[in-house]
């Protein structure tokens, strides 16, 4: 009730090449987004930037987003969360380019830890907390409640910005 969400992501049937444009035409969509999330399969990739998994056997660079980025980035784009796995070059190449706000997964994380990590992230932010404190919260969160199922999942979230950037909230 607080958002509004678009959903971008592969259809059975879909191929590869229509998920790109889509994802591209919605990312730049006008009149902007304040969030980003991208939830699935990522990889660290030195000299792209990261890689994003789309679709079956599909991938994207963060390179080839970049300047869909940097168009929703003019329009309002304020944080960006990868709930992916290996999100360290994917955070390190958006502060590069000027983002503010990344929040990434630093390790290989499980689907259920990535999904267990969500939800009260979001009823975080969502009560009106910046997020850093809804980072920290969900991981204590994972570390008090979810420490025998998912041993130190705790410590691969992670918040990267720029030291003069306002916590979005």
């Amino acid at each position: 009730r607080r958002a509004g969400v678009v959903f971008v992501g592969w259809q059975a049937g879909q191929p590869p090449q229509a998920v790109k444009e889509r994802l591209l035409q919605a990312i730049t969509h006008p009149p902007g987004w304040d969030i980003l999330f991208f939830a699935g399969h990522s990889n660290e990739t030195e000299l792209t930037g990261g890689e994003l998994v789309i679709a079956p056997g599909a991938s994207m660079q963060l390179s080839q987003l970049l300047p869909a980025l940097q168009t929703a980035q003019q329009q309002g784009l304020q944080f960006v969360l990868f709930n992916s796995c290996q999100g360290l070059n994917l955070a390190h190449s958006l502060i590069e380019q000027g983002f503010g706000q990344v929040a990434i997964m630093r390790e290989p994380v499980h689907n259920q830890v990535a999904n267990t990590f969500l939800f009260p992230f979001l009823q975080q932010l969502t009560a009106g907390q910046d997020v850093g404190t809804a980072l920290n919260y969900t991981a204590q969160h994972l570390k008090l409640h979810h420490a025998l199922t998912y041993p130190s999942a705790h410590l691969i979230p992670s918040l990267f910005r720029h030291p003069d950037t306002p916590l979005f909230r």
